[in-house]
């Protein structure tokens, strides 16, 4: 198990470095400035070169990126262009929004969507399964943006229930989950359906029925354990893509989150800030996965890492 751990944490390390590559080269060869960003319209060529050299951009993409990696290294991500303060503590103080948004919604969804495709499969044909299996195919078929959209238009312009954006009470929390918990719904549900639907015919099943066996106990301690690999995989994954995927819905609420930090980042061609939101997203997508593969053995003895 140490072992394992060891690989996985340097396999880690070398994901982060190639995309730390990727992302620093991305955001050199893409249109635009952020020197002609800082600097005024009326600026001359030399006081725009002038600014290039201050922040560093006339030197070789190569001198940039080791200079960029060595700040990493000591844990400093720079500082940002144009909110002037160091990229790690902007990045801290955005962080928990995105967090708490994506664990209300993660929660909600395993704690109605794994129920709620256990009963679907075990109660096939019945009019909840069909009602569920309706509402999956149009929740998957839902883009989180557009759903946001929607929510707005109706429950914040047209019934004036909820705040249509900001963070600053409960009520904020309503619209966002909202619109990223449904799409999610609608997944896991079909997941665990499927799931559990497949290992209901597997041969042990049938043999914990013939001895005798309790329906509840087949069900849960044979049926459900050995159907929970895929779910939690699933379910793994489409928690780190909320931490890192859900910056469309953040822009359209005004979620003071990573993901339209990131946004503005980019757009406004602030290279230390992107790099630096980039970088997080991507090790919280990377441990996430981690914690995936070790949480196997928990649900499944037969697992073992050597």
């Amino acid at each position: 198990m140490s072992l394992y751990l060891v690989r996985r944490l340097m396999q880690l390390f070398v994901a982060l470095l190639g995309m730390s590559i990727i992302v620093f080269v991305a955001m050199r060869v893409a249109p635009g400035d952020p020197a002609e960003r800082m600097v005024s319209p009326l600026a001359t060529d030399q006081e725009l070169q002038q600014m290039r050299e201050a922040l560093g951009l006339n030197k070789p993409i190569y001198e940039q990126y080791a200079t960029f990696l060595r700040g990493v290294l000591h844990g400093n991500l720079g500082k940002s262009l144009f909110y002037n303060e160091s990229v790690l503590t902007i990045v801290l103080e955005r962080l928990p929004a995105t967090l708490q948004l994506a664990l209300i919604s993660m929660t909600v969804v395993v704690a109605v969507g794994i129920p709620l495709g256990i009963y679907s499969a075990t109660h096939g044909g019945s009019w909840l399964d069909i009602i569920a299996r309706m509402m999956a195919y149009i929740g998957q078929a839902m883009p989180s943006f557009w759903l946001a959209i929607v929510l707005i238009l109706v429950f914040s312009v047209g019934l004036g229930i909820f705040p249509t954006f900001g963070r600053r009470s409960l009520s904020c929390f309503v619209l966002p989950s909202i619109s990223l918990i449904l799409p999610r719904l609608a997944r896991v549900m079909r997941f665990v359906r499927s799931a559990v639907l497949e290992v209901m015919h597997e041969d042990y099943v049938r043999t914990a029925r013939a001895k005798g066996l309790l329906e509840r106990s087949v069900l849960y301690r044979h049926t459900v354990r050995n159907a929970l690999i895929p779910v939690v995989t699933d379910t793994w994954l489409q928690f780190a893509w909320l931490l890192g995927g859900s910056m469309i819905v953040e822009v359209v609420f005004a979620w003071p989150g990573i993901g339209a930090l990131t946004i503005n980042a980019i757009y406004s061609r602030d290279y230390p800030l992107a790099e630096g939101c980039v970088m997080l997203l991507a090790l919280i997508f990377l441990l996430a996965n981690l914690l995936m593969d070790l949480s196997y053995a928990a649900i499944d003895p037969r697992v073992r890492y050597r």
